[in-house]
């Protein structure tokens, strides 16, 4: 995840964003190490060995190779938009193709899992696209699957109160489009890399937004926890990190 602002200018292309900052992707994901070393070990956890799991949104493979170190059983198909992402990761993979959602190119029921994390369900743009995604990675596990998925959470304050967002501030970006934004939660990332400045449209969520969303897709949610984004660790106060879910498919 990148840092938000709300201010509008013209963003990048995901495809285009993610083949130039491909070969300092892994510097850039460093930044938040504890935090999703705090989400890969809660997916090893339930993830048995022997298990086929869909990773998408791969990158450069980083989730799928910390995986596979923690179960080293598991099978992981990689998909992701960029060609240049796509090939970094062939080496953590044991196959990957090149697409996104909510269109995956697999047949019905082909994985025991599926992982879409470090929010790439938030640079879907619209309403629409998001229950399509959901649906379209329900409809690629087998039943019992499970989906691991964690999101930008719109009123997240910081582990330290640093946001400095008290409760009105939050209800106002619960309900109110940030400045150039037609729908609440929708934003524009800046992400710094070996000094290159990109920008793109991403979209921070709510609990109430999530389980609307996930009612939509006719999966379950068996799980769910706040982590924070800064250190890793559990957070009780939902306004305190980012949101991370299970979702199972009957």
């Amino acid at each position: 995840m990148a840092r938000l602002r709300s201010r509008r200018s013209q963003p990048v292309e995901p495809e285009r964003l993610y083949d130039e900052i491909a070969p300092d992707y892994a510097e850039h994901v460093e930044r938040h190490a504890k935090f999703n070393s705090a989400i890969d070990e809660l997916i090893a956890k339930d993830v048995a060995d022997g298990s086929s799991v869909a990773d998408i949104g791969t990158g450069t493979g980083l989730r799928a190779a910390q995986l596979k170190r923690r179960r080293p059983g598991v099978r992981v198909t990689g998909f992701d938009i960029s060609n240049e992402m796509l090939r970094r990761a062939m080496p953590s993979l044991d196959g990957g193709i090149r697409a996104s959602l909510p269109n995956l190119p697999v047949r019905d029921n082909s994985f025991d899992h599926a992982l879409c994390l470090y929010n790439t369900f938030g640079y879907l743009r619209t309403y629409d696209a998001r229950v399509k995604a959901l649906k379209d990675m329900a409809r690629i596990l087998k039943p019992g699957g499970r989906l691991y998925i964690d999101v930008v959470n719109r009123t997240n304050m910081g582990e330290q109160g640093e946001y400095k967002r008290g409760a009105l501030t939050r209800r106002l970006l619960s309900a109110i489009p940030a400045y150039g934004f037609s729908k609440p939660g929708d934003l524009k990332f800046t992400m710094n890399v070996k000094g290159k400045q990109f920008t793109g449209d991403t979209h921070a969520f709510t609990l109430k937004e999530l389980n609307h969303l996930f009612k939509k897709s006719g999966l379950t949610v068996v799980h769910k926890q706040v982590i924070g984004y800064t250190s890793g660790k559990p957070q009780t106060d939902p306004n305190r990190g980012q949101f991370f879910f299970v979702l199972e498919k009957a």
